[in-house]
């Protein structure tokens, strides 16, 4: 049992070998003790608010949870993989675009980062990766990383099979699986 006090924890990812979770602080709000409450005159500091990520081994009775990222980007669609990384999209922001990052108690690394990435899903040892133009799948084994096709405009919700040959995802509001490198709506 962890008594860890940590409030605002989520995004809650678990394998076999164990789990993650992301930690989000609450911003600091200040107020001068010398004017009215009325007035609503406070300052609201959320500079470290930005998730911090989490991985606990569940094959070790006495494992405590152990920071995995320290950085103060943005991170979304996080998951842990079977081999024990996290995989996060890194957040870019007006000048960058975001990428897939994986990270573990040994540090931190890019993934991917050949087009803007949308979203990203683990499935077996495979992550797929959905950019605003492709659908892309990383082999957690080789490393490598290969498209699996275009993506359809607008397309999100991806989803990916175990072996990291097939997916699915949403585009104009249907339903739609890679059949063959094309698209098939299965909705009307």
């Amino acid at each position: 049992m962890l008594d860890d006090k940590v409030e605002y924890k989520g995004d809650l990812s678990v394998t076999a070998g164990g789990l993650s979770y992301s930690v989000v602080k609450a911003g600091t709000v200040t107020a001068d003790a010398s004017k009215a409450v009325d007035l609503d005159d406070v300052s609201i500091d959320d500079s470290q608010t930005n998730p911090q990520l989490f991985d606990l081994d569940l094959s070790k009775s006495d494992a405590k949870p152990v920071q995995v990222t320290k950085s103060d980007d943005g991170k979304l669609f996080i998951q842990r993989s079977a081999a024990g990384k996290v995989y996060y999209v890194q957040a870019g922001d007006e000048g960058s675009n975001s990428k897939l990052a994986s990270a573990t108690a040994a540090g931190q690394a890019v993934a991917f980062d050949k087009e803007d990435v949308q979203e990203a899903v683990q499935a077996g040892s495979y992550v797929g990766i959905l950019t605003d133009r492709s659908v892309y799948v990383l082999n957690e084994e080789s490393g490598s990383v290969s498209k699996l096709a275009d993506a359809p405009e607008g397309a999100s919700n991806l989803a990916l099979s175990k072996d990291g040959s097939k997916a699915a995802l949403i585009a104009d509001g249907k339903l739609q699986v890679l059949s063959g490198g094309k698209w098939i709506s299965l909705t009307k």
